[in-house]
């Protein structure tokens, strides 16, 4: 089996596993939405930014360095990678709670603070999580993780449902950050064969680590700011009933953000990092191979999203959740852009290029914000503000492609290709939907489209396993 083949397997499987995990995700937020208020779903939506704000703004590159480095699957290192995790997790919540009346006062909202408390003790415990899952990713192994982190989320559906019909308050959403942290823990440690641990520090290893994590830091900086400082600004400058609507449709459009992106960190990252250890000529091939499988992936979820959000909040949401339908729709767009955008920086640290990862990266952090803030005030809500964000990410991906032409040579046109069939596509089911020459219903016509979508994309897919065994016979 060539290797392309082995990571579209292991990739399918995987696709599979994340599949179930967000159908339990969203079929839990779709049954909480007739039992919380939306409210309730907006001042979660800082909870959450919050702490896993923390996380990444105190990220030094543990997993990365675990598998881009050479001796990164020994005992040793993994065991001074663990015990800067386990550090770091208790540090993280001494910080969040010294910082949690702070914050309360920000939003003029007391309780947060108790929120904030309650809520941050997943961090220490997350410190305790065992590195042994991302040994197997090193070795293109993702689903024992992937099983774990599957369990953590059925158990807190579970958790979240039950305390819901009981005690309909802001305390479901808060306490399933504890229970997710709790499953994730032991389940690591059962699947860790007793072998693998080692308690202790090497000091040569600790400064690979953190010489190698100070760009992935500036990195995860600006990723924190991408991923939450839309939620953090709303949450100041729109009610939080309106932020509870934003969260929600941001949760549904990112629904194929989450899967791609866990395949990009879980098997895109580690077989990009195996092919820049072989030469430069090794990784351009494989970028190109990549583009022809991640692209086509993404490409054709964010228009089914973009398809299926009409539908989605009309049919089975309360009427408190309607503006939630065009939100996800401009929020498909961004989510693609952002994709894009996310591999080639997976490109950049795998051919261990941190520094200009994380510059990137940190530009498109500042600029996106402040695009927003204009969009907002200057088309006056939230559409501009989406609109601002886009604007800002779209540079960011051209910044990104001009950066690995220069570094490493032509890898093909794939992504704009396809970015562009995708923008014709949108365009085109909008046409139809207003003028509808044809007379087919909307739901028939979305349809359509759609299945007009998913052929592609199999195609797309065959062509490229193709040319994949073709390329490994010869």
């Amino acid at each position: 089996m060539s290797k392309l083949n082995q990571l579209v397997s292991s990739g399918a499987a995987a696709l599979l596993i994340n599949l179930v995990s967000m159908a339990i995700k969203f079929a839990t937020n779709l049954a909480l939405a007739w039992f919380l208020l939306p409210d309730m779903f907006g001042v979660a939506a800082i909870v959450t930014s919050i702490v896993t704000g923390m996380v990444l703004l105190s990220d030094v590159g543990i997993n990365d360095s675990i598998i881009r480095h050479e001796q990164g699957d020994r005992r040793l290192f993994c065991g001074t990678a663990w015990m800067l995790q386990a550090g770091r997790g208790v540090l993280l919540y001494l910080a969040l709670a010294a910082a949690a009346p702070w914050i309360a006062a920000f939003y003029d909202l007391p309780m947060l603070r108790d929120y904030l408390w309650a809520a941050g003790l997943a961090l220490p415990i997350q410190g305790l999580k065992s590195l042994y899952l991302v040994v197997l990713q090193r070795r293109m192994a993702p689903l024992p993780e992937l099983k774990v982190e599957l369990a953590a989320q059925a158990t807190a559906a579970v958790w979240m449902l039950a305390l819901a019909t009981q005690w309909p308050s802001i305390w479901v959403l808060v306490s399933a950050h504890v229970v997710v942290a709790l499953v994730e823990v032991i389940g690591s440690h059962l699947l860790t064969p007793r072998s693998f641990y080692a308690f202790r520090i090497d000091r040569r290893y600790l400064r690979e680590i953190l010489n190698f994590g100070k760009w992935i830091y500036i990195g995860t900086i600006a990723t924190f700011l991408l991923l939450n400082v839309d939620k953090l600004l709303l949450g100041k400058i729109e009610s939080f009933a309106n932020l509870g609507v934003y969260q929600v449709a941001s949760a549904f459009s990112m629904i194929s953000y989450s899967l791609a992106l866990s395949l990009l960190t879980r098997l895109i990252y580690p077989a990009l990092a195996e092919s820049a250890r072989d030469s430069r000529t090794t990784l351009a091939d494989a970028i190109r191979q990549l583009k022809h499988i991640i692209f086509p992936t993404i490409t054709a979820m964010q228009l089914l999203v973009f398809l299926v959000a009409p539908w989605f909040f009309t049919l089975l949401y309360p009427d408190a959740f309607a503006d939630a339908t065009w939100m996800a729709q401009m929020m498909a767009v961004l989510a693609w852009i952002t994709l894009a955008s996310d591999f080639q920086g997976t490109v950049l640290i795998a051919s261990n290029r941190p520094r200009l990862f994380a510059l990137v990266l940190l530009g498109i952090a500042v600029v996106r914000p402040v695009l927003a803030l204009a969009g907002y005030y200057a088309l006056g809500g939230p559409a501009g503000f989406i609109l601002g964000m886009t604007v800002g990410s779209f540079a960011g991906f051209l910044a990104y492609r001009k950066l690995l032409r220069r570094e490493i040579g032509p890898t093909g046109n794939h992504d704009i290709l396809l970015g562009g069939i995708a923008g014709a596509t949108i365009l085109l089911d909008l046409m139809l939907s207003r003028s509808n020459p044809i007379d087919l219903s909307p739901a028939l016509l979305n349809a359509l489209i759609g299945a007009i979508i998913c052929l592609a994309f199999f195609w797309s897919m065959r062509r490229t396993l193709l040319s994949g065994n073709a390329m490994t016979a010869r």
